[in-house]
């Protein structure tokens, strides 16, 4: 659940500053509207094939692509001078917001008991789009106002790093520690998530 509040606060971050960040660089609505278009074709192309992503590397390893994505384009854009830079990692959303989104989905659906999945679906997104969300646009506007974009496009960016990291030892060094499921195999997510 941190992780998906944690990539609900960079999209929030995202969606708030970009597109300021980028009018600072001389972007123009064109451009916005570009960028828009581009974030959107991603996500359906990632909703469309996020099942067939999902059991071929697992519920995990897609949360990591998306940390992993979340770095390389935080780090970017927080690099990129000419406004018209970003359009390639625009296709990012759909790895960062949409893949991630339907992995959380699954992986709530596979690890919560049956009458208790539509109140964990809930719970998710409580988190990830309004809790995480919110976070982004109002804690990233504080340190916005203090910082700039830049540096809180690469602050955000490093610290999806350190979460990666950390996400990735509790996840395959540390396994064998913390929650044991009694659900069956058929629907346990660590079988998928492999």
């Amino acid at each position: 659940l941190f992780v998906a509040w944690f990539m609900g606060f960079g999209i929030g971050l995202i969606f708030t500053f970009l597109f300021w960040d980028l009018q600072d660089y001389g972007g123009t609505p064109t451009l916005f509207g570009v960028a828009s278009v581009i974030n959107h074709v991603s996500e359906i192309f990632a909703y469309f094939y996020s099942f067939r992503f999902i059991t071929q590397i697992g519920h995990i390893k897609v949360l990591c692509l998306g940390l992993i994505g979340n770095v390389l384009r935080f780090l970017y854009i927080s690099y990129a001078t000419n406004p018209w830079m970003v359009l390639p990692f625009e296709l990012m959303q759909g790895i960062t917001h949409a893949a991630v989104w339907a992995a959380s989905c699954s992986y709530i659906a596979h690890s919560t008991p049956k009458h208790l999945r539509a109140s964990a679906q809930g719970v998710l997104q409580g988190i990830h789009h309004g809790l995480g969300r919110g976070c982004g646009a109002i804690i990233g506007g504080m340190f916005v106002t203090y910082y700039g974009t830049t540096k809180t496009f690469r602050g955000y960016g490093l610290a999806c790093l350190v979460v990666l990291g950390v996400f990735i030892f509790v996840n395959f060094y540390r396994k064998d520690q913390g929650f044991i499921s009694d659900l069956p195999a058929t629907e346990d997510p660590r079988q998928v998530s492999s």
